[in-house]
């Protein structure tokens, strides 16, 4: 595994720990510690980002199935879907096979690991879910909201930020205020620019909701990537919905 697609390991993991730890209800008796990443690389003691910006405050809504020639890839075992070019290779992992030595508890991770990689294999859409039920309330403000809230967004982002290592620098964020329902399912996005070996990677990441499962979406490229490619990678997590 190439050193950007172990950072894309690194920094999912770390995601989905963080994001266990935001969302466990205090009042729920299954609730277990929060765990203590043991990271894949050599990590930095106070990760640092330069710049932090916000854009909209909107409600939005996505409807989409990509274009009228991409084929549907479904993971049967995780419950979802997707849309994707046919010159796109998809790789389902077993968790196992992902996470296996990292340290770090994943019984509440779905089974497979999720990979969309574009045709000249210079980068990848990752999926993965995270199935809370009997450990939480909600995610969202009340029952009658489709609203994954701040504190779960920021949860997420701080995953995102806790990944940074001394071979991984995020240089910024762009938090995204607006409120996304993707297909049904609720959604909070962020845009993510690193830099790694000289490389500057940029990508952008989305947190999906489906009643107590949460499910994680990315985008990450290496030098040699195009903007259109970035943009097909947008569009293919814009296509996510449950089976279920």
């Amino acid at each position: 595994m190439k050193n950007w697609q172990i950072m894309g390991v690194l920094i999912f993991l770390i995601m989905g720990t963080v994001l266990m730890s935001g969302c466990i209800s205090p009042r729920s008796t299954t609730a277990t510690p929060k765990a203590t990443p043991t990271p894949l690389l050599p990590t930095v003691t106070n990760p640092t980002v330069s710049a932090i910006q916000t854009v909209g405050s909107s409600s939005i809504n996505i409807e989409s199935r990509g274009n009228s020639e991409w084929i549907q890839y479904t993971n049967f075992e995780d419950h979802f879907s997707i849309y994707k070019p046919s010159d796109w290779q998809v790789i389902a992992l077993d968790k196992s096979e992902v996470y296996g030595g990292s340290g770090i508890d994943t019984s509440k991770f779905m089974n497979k690991v999720v990979y969309a990689y574009t045709p000249n294999m210079k980068g990848f859409v990752m999926i993965y879910g995270i199935d809370l039920s009997g450990t939480i309330t909600s995610a969202f403000n009340n029952p009658g909201k489709t609203q994954i809230s701040d504190e779960l967004y920021d949860s997420f982002i701080e995953g995102i930020k806790l990944g940074e290592t001394d071979q991984i620098k995020i240089t910024s964020f762009v938090k995204d205020s607006n409120q996304y329902l993707i297909n049904g399912n609720p959604a909070r996005h962020v845009s993510v620019y690193s830099q790694m070996s000289g490389e500057n990677l940029n990508g952008d990441f989305y947190l999906i909701a489906h009643e107590n499962a949460y499910y994680i979406a990315g985008y990450f490229a290496s030098s040699g990537s195009s903007q259109s490619d970035s943009t097909t990678a947008t569009n293919i997590m814009q296509t996510f919905t449950t089976t279920i």
